[in-house]
């Protein structure tokens, strides 16, 4: 846990600077930042704050990779609360996004969260619509992505 505190005490130092020189995109980023930061420490609503600033900044700019980034997020974070209705919305609205601007890992993380918010409900069925070939594909992605991210990152999935 000491290494996600002394990453939030960095994201709140990024999040004052790009404040100062007015960079939005910094912002929403470095607020995503201390979303990830705040779900390792299991603090999950406090995450979803984070998210939802995030994810209103990267609409105000424009930013789609943000956007599908945060909702992503957001995503896992509900369906870590067993939130699994609004959880399956927001993560397809990621989907949505992310293959609207061909974003691989995006599309590839959110499925394979949906995937695990159907099978939460029991529903053995929806994933295996989520496309056979795409989803063995995204699960081996995945996989490869989570073991990158953990070896480079102390707070989680950064994209």
């Amino acid at each position: 846990m000491g290494e996600a505190h002394k990453a939030i005490e960095f994201h709140e130092q990024a999040l004052t600077i790009v404040r100062e020189i007015g960079d939005r995109r910094g912002e929403g980023n470095a607020l995503g930042n201390l979303g990830s930061a705040y779900a390792d420490l299991g603090d999950t609503h406090k995450a979803i704050e984070f998210y939802e600033q995030h994810l209103a900044i990267a609409r105000e700019i424009g930013d789609r990779r943000g956007e599908s980034i945060s909702l992503g997020n957001m995503g896992l974070a509900l369906l870590s609360l067993e939130n699994h209705q609004k959880a399956s919305d927001v993560l397809l609205q990621s989907i949505k996004l992310a293959d609207e601007i061909s974003y691989p890992i995006a599309q590839n993380e959110a499925r394979w969260d949906l995937a695990q918010v159907y099978l939460f409900q029991n529903d053995f069925v929806m994933p295996a619509l989520l496309s056979k070939p795409r989803f063995n594909m995204m699960c081996h992605n995945s996989i490869t992505m989570q073991a990158f991210c953990k070896e480079s990152s102390p707070c989680g999935r950064k994209m």
